[in-house]
């Protein structure tokens, strides 16, 4: 039997918990659900004035995706990055401690910096990313190069402030406060923008996916998926169209914008209707396409007897990582593995009154390092 690799010994040693150093990446996060008012919603301000609100975030990194008009191979110069955010739900701060992790909704929890040397070990001088044992290293930080990825931990604790309960716009007398969380990640590997120059010709011969939920994360009734901004030929459908490519239809978002902007073709398929709030709390997932971690519906307000929520996420990792970039998904050990979870929350009052409902999140991810 031939001896244990280097990598298999650390891996090994990573499960034994043989480390000397205990890491653990803090986020947090006050926010609130914004209104929201995609192309793809119809009758946002109707009859009965029920508004959607929403908001989204990221557990690491958000993906790059196509769109509407984007060029055929994403490694084009022209592939631009402000056309594939998830609408404009994202824009809030994430916190580490008193400092700020992200403003953009990227929680960034498979991020931590190594503390290393670039003096050549003596034992092995190839190596230049050891572990500088000349000071202290504190727990928000990484010991070298090489650990082991535990796992992550997240609370959500949501809270409906207080309304006026003399409103009488309501179905029963008094707002019927409504909200669906959803927490997905597409099926393959996805690209993160900003590892740009670490990605080529052979991350898209590797298959990476450029999905985008804006256009794909539901499912219409014709069977062809569509989101919040358009919808996605299907190849089973609309074959022959576009060299039996599957093009995304719709307006675009553009980076910081507060409206959408017109893209290419129509909103919906033909001989669909544009969505309404009540379609957004029910519709279908395309879980063709994507894994569903979680799809729940919860309900706040005088009617429910309640006025917050709590819900807890935990993903255990168990992965052995090698890599001396803070994003420890870039190590090459994790074989293309996909740790790109995204979060969102929608909701309506169902009346006039607004959905304004409070978020915080807590989050801890732990690992081991200091082999």
């Amino acid at each position: 039997m031939a001896p244990f690799t280097s990598r298999q010994t650390n891996y090994i040693r990573a499960i034994a918990g043989q480390q000397q150093h205990k890491t653990l990446i803090c986020r947090q996060a006050e926010t609130s659900v914004v209104p929201f008012s995609p192309p793809n919603l119809r009758n946002n301000t109707g009859a009965d004035g029920a508004a959607l609100y929403g908001l989204s975030w990221y557990l690491n990194n958000a993906p790059k995706c196509y769109y509407p008009g984007a060029p055929k191979d994403p490694i084009d110069d022209n592939m631009v990055n402000t056309h594939y955010g998830c609408c404009n739900l994202s824009n809030f701060s994430i916190h580490q401690g008193s400092a700020t992790a992200d403003d953009r909704g990227r929680m960034k929890l498979l991020h931590v910096a190594p503390v290393t040397t670039t003096a050549p070990a003596t034992a092995d001088p190839g190596h230049t990313h050891v572990i500088d044992e000349s000071q202290y290293i504190e727990s928000n930080f990484r010991a070298g190069v090489e650990g082991y990825l535990e796992s992550t931990h997240m609370k959500l604790f949501c809270t409906l402030p207080v309304h006026s309960d003399t409103s009488d716009t309501g179905v029963l007398g008094s707002p019927h406060y409504e909200f669906r969380i959803i927490v997905f990640r597409n099926k393959l590997p996805t690209w993160n923008p900003d590892e740009a120059p670490e990605h080529d010709r052979q991350t898209v011969r590797d298959g990476v996916s450029l999905l985008n939920p804006n256009y794909d994360l539901f499912m219409g009734q014709t069977g062809r998926p569509r989101g919040f901004l358009g919808w996605r030929e299907s190849k089973n459908l609309d074959l022959g169209q576009d060299a039996d490519l599957e093009r995304y239809k719709g307006h675009l978002w553009l980076g910081g914008a507060g409206s959408a902007t017109a893209g290419e073709g129509d909103d919906m398929p033909a001989d669909e209707q544009l969505f309404t709030t009540k379609d957004y709390m029910t519709m279908p997932l395309n879980r063709n396409d994507y894994v569903v971690h979680t799809d729940q519906r919860f309900f706040l307000g005088k009617e429910q007897g309640k006025s917050h929520m709590e819900k807890e996420f935990h993903f255990d990792w168990n992965d052995f990582i090698d890599t001396p970039a803070n994003d420890v998904t870039s190590s090459p050990t994790l074989d293309n593995k996909n740790y790109n979870w995204q979060f969102i929350i929608l909701g309506t009052s169902n009346s006039e009154e607004p959905a304004d409902m409070k978020v915080e999140l807590r989050a801890t991810t732990s690992m081991k390092s200091g082999m």
